[in-house]
């Protein structure tokens, strides 16, 4: 892929200097991979098809909230063990696709570029510079339009196409457009509920009823298989306006013993006086 063969769609550009990449390498001690100066100094913010690539304030801007998502919701435990979640939480992610797909390096390896994929649990290594690797995405068969329904989302009979965007400007509603930013009060960010609704579920043993329910009937279901928890939540039930009931659900990733492969997943719900778990 060569930026030459991109054409602008939509503008005006929205780019970065060198200097914004230089002062954001020394913040993080890093140096990003072959291409990206290139990448955002020409091209800058903006969607290539359905792949866009984070400019330096995005980066700096979003880095910590996604390591703490990656290190709390890591999927990607099949196949080669290239980008293991040790490794993993430590990456910088670069860009995204309208898929959901992200494109990450690890610090200490800016020669490798990596796709944590939304719908498998693997990681793929998509190229050892960045403009390789958007082409690697950019690929059918690789992550876009696989399905006939995503057709429009990969390359088009026109090529290459790029619509700039600035993702510093927030749009807001027009009756919003007089209202101040409103910080959250202490205790009432979402890492603070977070917090506090884990501190909950541990003093009702919620995780430990989960899983006896699960080690219990998961062999009936899916015989020789393993369940993994890969997210839990707080959920509020309810059937008039004002009544809410609490409830807690957990959802578990089913692994085959002998392939190591996803076998299916289990979901487990809880609430006052009742709980079961659902296999699919």
């Amino acid at each position: 892929m060569k930026i030459d063969d991109v054409k602008v769609a939509k503008g005006p550009l929205v780019t970065a200097s060198a200097n914004e990449v230089d002062a954001l390498e020394a913040k993080l001690w890093l140096t990003f991979p072959e291409g990206y100066r290139e990448y955002v100094a020409r091209l800058g913010e903006g969607y290539l098809n359905s792949v866009r690539i984070y400019p330096p304030w995005r980066i700096e801007k979003e880095l910590q909230a996604w390591r703490r998502r990656v290190a709390q919701y890591w999927f990607w435990d099949e196949g080669p063990q290239i980008l293991p979640q040790e490794r993993g939480v430590e990456c910088v992610c670069v860009g995204d696709t309208l898929g959901g797909d992200e494109l990450v390096f690890h610090p200490s390896r800016p020669d490798r570029l990596f796709v944590l994929p939304r719908d498998a649990f693997e990681v793929f290594e998509a190229g050892a510079d960045l403009l390789s690797a958007v082409e690697w995405m950019l690929t059918p068969g690789n992550l876009i339009g696989e399905d006939e329904d995503d057709e429009d989302e990969g390359p088009t009979d026109e090529g290459l196409i790029f619509e700039a965007f600035d993702s510093r400007l927030i749009e807001r509603d027009e009756d919003d457009e007089d209202e101040a930013p409103v910080d959250d009060p202490p205790g009432g960010s979402m890492d603070d509920l977070i917090d506090v609704a884990r501190v909950w579920a541990d003093r009702h043993r919620l995780r430990e009823i989960a899983e006896r329910c699960i080690a219990e009937d998961a062999p009936k279901a899916k015989r020789g298989a393993k369940a993994t928890r890969q997210c839990e939540a707080l959920v509020f039930d309810t059937e008039k306006p004002g009544e809410y009931d609490l409830g807690y659900m957990a959802i578990y990733k089913l692994i085959d013993e002998k392939t190591e492969k996803a076998a299916g997943s289990v979901v487990f719900r809880w609430s006052e006086g009742s709980y079961g778990a659902t296999f699919g």
